[in-house]
Formats: C-alpha cells, sequence, structure tokens
C-alpha cells in the first residue's frame, strides 16, 4: 500500500468510526525525526484496523507488526483493551519482545491461546509474567533450549496443551 493510499484510508475509515484522526496519529508522529511531513503508511492502517475490529477472536502476524503499532495510538482510538483469544506472533526474536508485551498486556483478560515460532534467549521469561491465563501455548522454531522453559511452566500451570519445538542449534 502507497503511502497516499493509507493516508486515504485512514481518513475514510477514522470518522466512520469516530477515531480522532489527529489524536490517533500524534504517537506515530512523535516517533518521527521530521514532525512536518508525516506521511501515514501501512503501520497506521493496520492499528486502524484493530480498533475497527472489536469482536477480533484471532490475530496472526510477524512481531514487527506489534512493534510498529504504539499503545498511545489504540488508545486515541478508543481501544483500551483486544479482545483476542488467540495471538500468533512470526518470527519472533528476544529483542523484539515489548511490542508483543504491549499487546499481550491489553489482551490479558481474554487470550487463551499464544503461538510463537522463531522464539530465542530469554524471551519466554520475560513474557512469562503475562502468560498466567493461557491455556494452549505453541513454541516452534525455538532455540530457547531447555534452561529456559522453568520459569515459563512455572508461571503457566493451567496449561491444556504445551507443544514446544526445539530448533537444531
Amino acid at each position: 500500500m502507497e503511502d497516499w493510499d493509507a493516508k486515504v484510508a485512514l481518513e475514510d475509515t477514522a470518522p466512520a468510526r469516530d477515531i480522532p484522526l489527529a489524536d490517533f496519529l500524534k504517537p506515530y508522529r512523535n516517533r518521527c525525526w521530521s514532525k512536518d511531513a508525516y506521511p501515514p503508511s501501512n503501520d497506521e492502517v493496520k492499528a486502524i484496523l484493530l480498533a475497527c475490529l472489536p469482536n477480533l477472536a484471532l490475530l496472526t502476524s510477524t512481531v514487527l507488526f506489534f512493534e510498529r503499532i504504539p499503545l498511545a495510538a489504540l488508545w486515541a482510538a478508543g481501544v483500551a483493551t483486544l479482545p483476542l483469544r488467540t495471538l500468533e506472533v512470526l518470527g519472533l526474536s528476544a529483542n523484539r519482545v515489548v511490542g508483543l508485551a504491549s499487546i499481550l498486556d491489553m489482551a490479558s483478560p481474554t487470550v487463551r491461546a499464544l503461538r510463537i515460532t522463531g522464539a530465542a534467549g530469554g524471551m519466554l521469561r520475560d513474557l512469562a509474567p503475562r502468560l498466567g491465563e493461557l491455556r494452549d501455548i505453541y513454541v516452534g522454531e525455538s532455540k530457547l533450549g531447555i534452561s529456559g522453559l522453568p520459569s515459563l511452566l512455572a508461571r503457566c500451570q493451567g496449561f491444556e496443551r504445551f507443544v514446544y519445538e526445539a530448533d537444531e542449534c
């Protein structure tokens, strides 16, 4: 999607959903070097989609999707929680946990399943405090190693399904 298409999509969608577009875009503008010529892009369209889908139960995306959505933008759009039941994250690495942690916090009352591919390092240990209500977790293509599992399992004793597929090191 070109920047122009993103701008038009936002200008058409925001008023229809009573989302104050200037407030919604402010967190994005605050992250830019040039505040004058800020072109809305796919990141904003993805965020506004979350705001426009109040019954969304499943979200599958790359971790970059979560990194590029400031929570302040969702709050400005009137989104305080996400009703997700299942969250699938493709290609997660240890240095990209922050964005996912924020989305998990917003979905924590309802999310019951988490599917992650590409987990590395202490990533699951860092997310463990947010995973207590999960019933189903899948960790695939993981470089986590056995040493990272005890902290996860200690926090999440309500699992009904746990799948862990280690990547060969």
